[in-house]
């Protein structure tokens, strides 16, 4: 456990944060591994190419109980049998994933919303927005069905 992180939890309902962008371009990815290590629990977090990583957690401990916002590019996350072992214990963790991209673009499309002004406002391409609006509504039908 990291010592910032030890300290928000000791401290009961202190609030932690930590951000690659606080970190020289070529460490960022090693001190996100280092931060998920050490915060949350023994996994190896693997990225595809190299370069600058972005990445942040801010969390509030709140007695036995911790809660924390995730922000970070695309990673790939792995536990293998001897990380699962290295951190057993009798902590639970519960991650709850936001509204998928592709419902929010529909939803804010069907209140009138222009391809233009869905990228403005969630700061994406209208590529992605494009992406997203077809992907949801193949999925709706595809649940229809």
């Amino acid at each position: 456990m990291s010592a910032a992180y030890a300290s928000a939890r000791s401290r009961g309902g202190a609030t932690f944060s930590w951000d690659t962008g606080a970190v020289p371009d070529e460490e960022q990815f090693a001190y996100w591994r280092e931060v998920v290590w050490q915060a949350f629990l023994p996994l190896s977090p693997e990225r595809p190419g190299s370069g600058p990583f972005a990445g942040a957690v801010r969390g509030r401990a709140i007695g036995p109980l911790t809660i924390a916002r995730i922000r970070s590019q695309a990673q790939r996350v792995c536990r293998s049998p001897e990380l699962i072992a290295r951190g057993a214990g009798d902590t639970i963790h519960l991650n709850l994933q936001p509204r998928s991209a592709e419902r929010r673009t529909l939803v804010m499309h069907a209140a009138g919303f222009t391809d233009v002004e869905i990228g403005e406002r969630c700061g994406w391409t209208r590529t992605k927005v494009n992406r997203c609006l077809c992907e949801r509504r193949r999925a709706r039908r595809a649940s229809a069905r």
